[in-house]
């Protein structure tokens, strides 16, 4: 079945591939490239898959490769950086095969820390960030996620981490503010669960807000209650 399907696959690509594209409208562009791109990033995920099962197998060594990387380099005609990302995508796919419905960049992102010992109990919540996240801030929240599960345990390097603390706003081009900064992994975990408890309290509301905006939108509330003087005391940290 797989055989047939693949040779159906490649039919139907070449049809694409020598199709008149010039008669199609705004419209039909935009979901003619949408997709595409979703079948592409199914077909990479596809890919990695079976570099996987390759690495696993006699077929690299059978071929005389020098190892499963140079084999899918060679196969895929792609760099040898490029297919080490493959294999590790691969792997990745097989700790978590919902990774397959995540765009091809986030879901690489995510395959750096499948690996993690920490991910078996705890990579099921990146994995479904990872397909709400745009693939621009995923690399920040891989990040975030290997520093909350790398509890750092020597005091010295939390002060480090401490001291590399910041936060900057800038005035974009389009009028709008931008925020940039990072946290130690401390006070990064309480400002961000204070700011996704006040995004969800309202998450079933009509108002067709996506995450980001809800999280957007409750940092701008916590501020407003502040400077109107309706925040006094706290709660327990998380």
């Amino acid at each position: 079945m797989v055989r047939d399907r693949l040779t159906e696959l490649m039919r139907v690509e070449g049809q694409l591939r020598r199709a008149d594209l010039s008669g199609l409208d705004s419209s039909e562009l935009r979901r003619a490239i949408s997709r595409v791109s979703m079948a592409i990033d199914g077909l990479s995920a596809t890919r990695a898959r079976l570099a996987h099962l390759a690495a696993n197998s006699t077929a690299w060594a059978d071929s005389g490769a020098s190892s499963p990387a140079a084999f899918i380099a060679d196969q895929a005609s792609i760099s040898s950086g490029q297919a080490r990302r493959e294999l590790e995508l691969g792997k990745a796919l097989e700790l978590a095969p919902e990774l397959a419905d995540v765009s091809h960049s986030n879901a690489s992102q995510v395959a750096k820390v499948a690996e993690h010992p920490a991910f078996a109990a705890h990579g099921a919540a990146l994995v479904e960030k990872a397909a709400i996240t745009d693939p621009k801030e995923m690399r920040s929240e891989v990040e975030r996620w290997k520093a909350l599960h790398d509890p750092v345990e020597d005091a010295a390097d939390a002060e480090v981490l401490r001291a590399r603390r910041y936060l900057r706003f800038s005035e974009r081009a389009d009028g709008m503010v931008g925020i940039e900064g990072a946290l130690d992994p401390e006070c990064g975990a309480q400002v961000r669960a204070t700011i996704e408890h006040l995004a969800r309290q309202h998450r079933l509301d009509d108002s067709g807000r996506i995450h980001e905006q809800r999280m957007a939108d409750a940092l701008f509330d916590l501020c407003s209650a502040y400077n109107s003087g309706n925040v006094a005391g706290g709660r327990e940290r998380p």
